[in-house]
């Protein structure tokens, strides 16, 4: 309810043509992307955290 309220507040006003993204959104706690998707968003960038040791 609280992450609704701040992404209503965040996002507004709705009816102008603005594009509007989220980044970084951790996979681990899906709450976030869920609601986020909900409100209308897509997915079209993932990141990917490599490392490389010796």
């Amino acid at each position: 309810m609280i992450l609704r309220a701040l992404l209503k507040h965040v996002f507004d006003p709705v009816d102008q043509p603005l594009q509007r993204m989220a980044v970084n959104i951790p996979q681990s706690d899906a709450s976030p992307a869920r609601i986020l998707e909900g409100a209308g968003l897509t997915r079209f960038v993932e990141q990917v955290r490599m490392a490389r040791t010796f």
